[in-house]
C-alpha cells in the first residue's frame, strides 16, 4: 500500500479488503487466479470512502456516491439483477440517485444504509435476513419496509443474519436465528426486523456480528449472544450458545466493538470516562461520508483555495447521489422519508445556491462547470428507473439552482429537467404533491415562477417565429411548453388545497393575443377519447386570466346555443307591473335547453320588437325588483352598500334558485347586470372558506 492511510476497512471469511484488495484465490472477490494484491484500475482508489466485504464479495462507496460490486454472485449479492460473477467491480445502477452513508455484507448477502435511515437489501433471503417476504434470493436492491420508520443509524451482518440500530437506541434483528444469534430468546429465524427485548430498557450504542454470533455495546455493557463454541462471546459459562443477550464481564468502559467469523474484540477505555472524547474521535466514521452540500461548509469553501470550492462542487453537480443527500434536516427531522417529509431543509438549500449564485458572478467559470456537470452527468441520470423516493428529492431541490432562471440554458438543462419530472408515475407526483403542500409559499413562488417562465419563454418564441399554427405539434418547444404546463397543473391541484398562492399568480397574460383561444377551445370541444393526450392550452384552465376565460366563455355560449336552437329563440312574456311573478312562471317550466337559447323579451300591451334593448331593461327590471327590500330576500348593509341573504325570509328555497338562473341567464346573454353581492358569495360557490376579512368587506364595523 506504499504510504497510502487506510481508515476503514472490512474482511470477509478469507480474505481482507481495504483500498487495495488481497485475494484468497477463491472464487476471487478481486481477480481469478491472483495471489498477491491487485490495485484496481476501474475506479479511482483515492475517491473510495468506504467498502465491506461478504465470504466471496465486495462493496465499495465512492465519495460521489456510486457503488461498486465484484466477486462471487449466486445469490445475487452484487445487486446487478443476474448472477453472474465478476471479477472487476461494476456499478450497481439500481441505487444510483440514492444517497448512501454505510455499507455492510453477509455471507452472500449485502445491506446499505441512507442518512435518512432508509434501509436496501439483495442477494440471499432463505432465512430472511435481508427482511424480505419472500425466502428466495433477490437479485436487485429492495427496500427493507419494516425499518423505513425506525430512524436506523447502523447496520451489521452476520453469516445468514443481520441487524440494525436506531437512533433512540432499539436494535432490530433479522434472518438465520439457529444458534440464537438475534438475541429473541430463541432459535427461530426472523423473517422480518423484530427488535431485541432483552434490550429495550437499554441504548445500543454499537454492534457487530461474527459468523453466528452478536455483539451490542450499551450505555456501560457489553452484550453477547449466539454460538460461543469459539469462546467468540467472552462469557466462559455459556458452552455452547445462547440466545438471551448477556452481559460480557469486562472491567473496562466499552467503546467500540468488532467481530470476526468466530472471534472478537473490544476497544474500552477507563470507566471514569477521561478518554471518551478522543476514543470516539479516532474509531468514529464520518455520519455521511459521500460529499454533499451544506450551507455551513459551502460558506467555507468560499473561504479557501477556489479549486477547493470548484472540485467539491463539481462532485456534486455530477452525482445525483451527493445531491439527494444534501441539505439534510438536522436531528430527527433527517429520518424517515414519507408522503408528508422528505427531510430536506429547503431553506438552506435556497440560501445555498444564493450564495452560489453571488461566488458565480465573480467566478464565471464555476458557473460553467455547473452547467457542464448539469447537462452531461446529472439529467442523464434522471432517467434511471427511481427505486426510491429519496431518489426524487432533487426535483425539490435543483429548481433553487439560479442556472435554472436564465433562459440561455432552458434548451440543455431547464426542458430536459422538466421533461424527466412531468413524466415521473402517478405514486411519485402523490409524494412530490404532498412535499409541495407543506412547503413555505417562498419555495412554492420559486417552482412557479422557474416553470411559468419555461412556458412563457417558448410561447412568446414560437409566435414570433413563424405563429403558433405553423408548428409541429412533436416539436421541442410544444413539448417543452406541454411538461411545464403539466408541472404546473400539479402544483395549481396542491394550490387549490393548500390555498398559499394566488392564483392570478398562474396567470398566463395576454395568452389570447398570442394563440387563437377559439379555436383551441373548439378542439378541446370536439376531441375525443382517443385523442385525449392532444396538447391545447384548454387542457390548462388554471393558466387563463379573466379576458381570456371571457372569450372561452363566450365561444361555449355560442356553441350550445347553436345546439339548443329547438326553436331559435326563448321567449318570455312579462308585465312591467308584475314582472317577478311572471318571469317566474316562465322559469318554471323552461328546459335547461331553453335557458340557453338566445333570449327575447316582450312586455305586455307594447309592440316593440326585441332587438337586444328589451332584454337588457328586462334584466335591469328584474333584479332592481329582486333586491327591492319589499321581497324581504335581501339586506343591504349601508357601511359597505353590499347586498346579503335575509336572515329571515318567507321564500321558498327554490326561489332562490330562480335568481341564479337569471344571473346565469344575464352571462348567457352577454349583458352586465349590477349584482352587488361580496367576494364571500363567489367563494361560497366556489367551495373557498370565507373569512373575517370577508365579514369586513361586507360590514366593517362587525368585522373590526
Amino acid at each position: 500500500l506504499g504510504f497510502e492511510y487506510v481508515w476503514s476497512a472490512w474482511c470477509g471469511t478469507d480474505e481482507c479488503s481495504s483500498k487495495s484488495s488481497i485475494s484468497s484465490n477463491s472464487v476471487s472477490v478481486l481477480h481469478y487466479g491472483l495471489d498477491n494484491m491487485f490495485i484496481f484500475r476501474e475506479i479511482n482508489l483515492a475517491n473510495i470512502v468506504q467498502i465491506a466485504c461478504g465470504s466471496n464479495h465486495s462493496l465499495a462507496l465512492e465519495s460521489n456516491g456510486v457503488l461498486h460490486a465484484w466477486g462471487l454472485n449466486d445469490h445475487g449479492q452484487l445487486g446487478i439483477g443476474t448472477r453472474e460473477s465478476l471479477i472487476r467491480p461494476t456499478t450497481v445502477n439500481k441505487l444510483i440517485g440514492i444517497p448512501i452513508c454505510q455499507l455492510a455484507a453477509g455471507a452472500s448477502h449485502s445491506l446499505v444504509l441512507t442518512p435518512s435511515g432508509t434501509v436496501f437489501g439483495w442477494g440471499k433471503n432463505r432465512f430472511g435476513q435481508i427482511g424480505q417476504n419472500e425466502q428466495r434470493d433477490i437479485l436487485y436492491p429492495s427496500l427493507v419496509k419494516l425499518l423505513r420508520t425506525q430512524k436506523v443509524i447502523r447496520l451489521a451482518c452476520g453469516e445468514d443474519f443481520s441487524v440494525a440500530i436506531t437512533a433512540t437506541g432499539g436494535l432490530f434483528t433479522f434472518g438465520a436465528g439457529t444458534y440464537g444469534q438475534l438475541g429473541h430468546g430463541n432459535q427461530n429465524n426472523e423473517l422480518f426486523p423484530k427488535q431485541v427485548m432483552e434490550l429495550m430498557g437499554s441504548v445500543v450504542l454499537d454492534v457487530a456480528c461474527g459468523r453466528c454470533h452478536t455483539l451490542a455495546i450499551t450505555e456501560n455493557k457489553l452484550y453477547a449472544f449466539g454460538l460461543n463454541t469459539s469462546g467468540q462471546l467472552g462469557l466462559p459459562n455459556v458452552k455452547h450458545s445462547t440466545s438471551i443477550p448477556l452481559p460480557v464481564p469486562i472491567e473496562k468502559q466499552p467503546r467500540k466493538v468488532f467481530a470476526g467469523a468466530d472471534f472478537s474484540f473490544v476497544l474500552c477505555s477507563e470507566r471514569n470516562g477521561d478518554n471518551d472524547g478522543d476514543d470516539n474521535k479516532a474509531i468514529t466514521l464520518p455520519s455521511f461520508p459521500v460529499k454533499h452540500l451544506s450551507l455551513n461548509f459551502v460558506r467555507h469553501l468560499i473561504n479557501e483555495e477556489p479549486k477547493h470550492l470548484y472540485d467539491f462542487v463539481e462532485t456534486v453537480m455530477t452525482s445525483l447521489c451527493c445531491l439527494n443527500g444534501s441539505f439534510l434536516q438536522s436531528g430527527n427531522d433527517r429520518f424517515g422519508v414519507t408522503e408528508r417529509h422528505s427531510c430536506i431543509n429547503m431553506d438552506e438549500a435556497m440560501e445555498t445556491f444564493l450564495l452560489l449564485s453571488d461566488y458565480c458572478t465573480a467566478h464565471p467559470k464555476v458557473e460553467s462547470m455547473m452547467v457542464r456537470s448539469i447537462e452531461v452527468s446529472l439529467i442523464p441520470s434522471l432517467r434511471s428507473s427511481l427505486i426510491d423516493i429519496e431518489f426524487a428529492r432533487v426535483y425539490l431541490i435543483l429548481p433553487w439552482c439560479h442556472i435554472f432562471s436564465f433562459s440561455k440554458y432552458y434548451r440543455n438543462i431547464v426542458v430536459p429537467f422538466t421533461l424527466c419530472l412531468s413524466d415521473q408515475t402517478a405514486t411519485t407526483w402523490e409524494f412530490l404533491e404532498s412535499w409541495w403542500s407543506s412547503l413555505p409559499v417562498r419555495h412554492l413562488n420559486r417552482i412557479l415562477k422557474v416553470f411559468k417562465q419555461v412556458a412563457c419563454f417558448f410561447i412568446d418564441n414560437l409566435v414570433n417565429e413563424r405563429g403558433w399554427h405553423c408548428q409541429n405539434m412533436n416539436s421541442l418547444p410544444i413539448t417543452a411548453i406541454k411538461s411545464a404546463l403539466d408541472v404546473l397543473s400539479h402544483l395549481n391541484k396542491v394550490n387549490v388545497k393548500v390555498r398559499k398562492i394566488p392564483v392570478s399568480s398562474f396567470y398566463i397574460d395576454d395568452l389570447e393575443k398570442k394563440i387563437n383561444l377559439r379555436d383551441d377551445f373548439l378542439q378541446t370541444m370536439n376531441e375525443d377519447k382517443q385523442c385525449s393526450n392532444r396538447f391545447l392550452f384548454c387542457h390548462y384552465p388554471f393558466i387563463l386570466n379573466a379576458v381570456a376565460k371571457s372569450i372561452l366563455f363566450q365561444v361555449n355560449v355560442a356553441v350550445e346555443m347553436v345546439i339548443a336552437q329547438v326553436r331559435e329563440y326563448f321567449f318570455i312574456s312579462v308585465s312591467r307591473d308584475n314582472i317577478i311573478e311572471d318571469t317566474f312562471k316562465h322559469l318554471i317550466v323552461a328546459t335547461p335547453y331553453d335557458l340557453k337559447r338566445p333570449l327575447k323579451v316582450q312586455f305586455v300591451g307594447e309592440d316593440a320588437d326585441d332587438l337586444g334593448g328589451l332584454k337588457k331593461e328586462f334584466f335591469m327590471l328584474v333584479f332592481q325588483e329582486v333586491f327591492n327590500p319589499k321581497y324581504g330576500m335581501f339586506v343591504e348593509y349601508e357601511e359597505s352598500r353590499y347586498t346579503w341573504f335575509a336572515h329571515f325570509n318567507f321564500e321558498e328555497p327554490h326561489t332562490y334558485e330562480y335568481i341564479g338562473i337569471l344571473c346565469g341567464m344575464t352571462i348567457y346573454n352577454n349583458v352586465i347586470a349590477a349584482l352587488p353581492f361580496p367576494l364571500a358569495l363567489y367563494k361560497k360557490l366556489l367551495n373557498e372558506p370565507v373569512t373575517l376579512e370577508d365579514l369586513k368587506e361586507l360590514s366593517p364595523t362587525e368585522g373590526r
